[in-house]
Formats: C-alpha cells, sequence, structure tokens
C-alpha cells in the first residue's frame, strides 16, 4: 500500500468508529441496546482495520523504511489515538446504561 493510501485508510476508519461509539452512546441512552451493540461491533470492525494500517507503519519502520513524517501522519495517528479512547469510554459508558445507570 502507498502512503496515502495508508493515511486515508487509517483517517477514514478511526472516524468511522469514533462516530459510531459515540452513536452508540447516543442508542443507549435511548434505551435501544441492541443498535448500540451494534454500532460497538461496527466501531470495532472500523477500528481494527485503522489499526491494521497502523501496523503496516510500524512494521515498515522497523524494518528500516524511511516513513515520512508530515501533517497527515500525524493526523492519522491522533484519529486513532481519539477513536480508541472514544471506543473505550462508550464500552463503559453503556455497561453502566445497561445497569440502570443514568447519564445527566
Amino acid at each position: 500500500m502507498d502512503w496515502d493510501t495508508v493515511i486515508c485508510t487509517i483517517i477514514a476508519n478511526a472516524g468511522e468508529s469514533k462516530s459510531a461509539s459515540l452513536a452508540a452512546i447516543e442508542a443507549a441512552r435511548e434505551g435501544k441496546f441492541d443498535e448500540a451493540d451494534q454500532l460497538m461491533k461496527d466501531s470495532e470492525k472500523t477500528f481494527l482495520t485503522a489499526h491494521k494500517a497502523h501496523m503496516e507503519i510500524l512494521t515498515r519502520e522497523a524494518s528500516a523504511e524511511k516513513v515520512p513524517m508530515n501533517f497527515l501522519m500525524v493526523h492519522a495517528a491522533n484519529h486513532l489515538s481519539n477513536a480508541e479512547i472514544a471506543k473505550d469510554i462508550a464500552e463503559q459508558i453503556i455497561a453502566i446504561l445497561k445497569k440502570g445507570g443514568k447519564l445527566l
């Protein structure tokens, strides 16, 4: 995969993962737990696609290939980190809501 494809794969899929995680929280707030669970599965799937592309960067770097460091690369890493945090927090919030907890 060329660098632009790798970077765009991370940005697009990490963004999709984060959006699905946030939508899952909203669904859970409305008591739609089946929908929330499906959205979290979607979040995990797109996160893994982004993570796989990220691993390609790490693998290429480890094999001494020159990795271009530019704003888009940093942007992609930021998106991936935000998606992972959103996914982790969404899982916790949904678990609380399933147990009858409330959000303000």
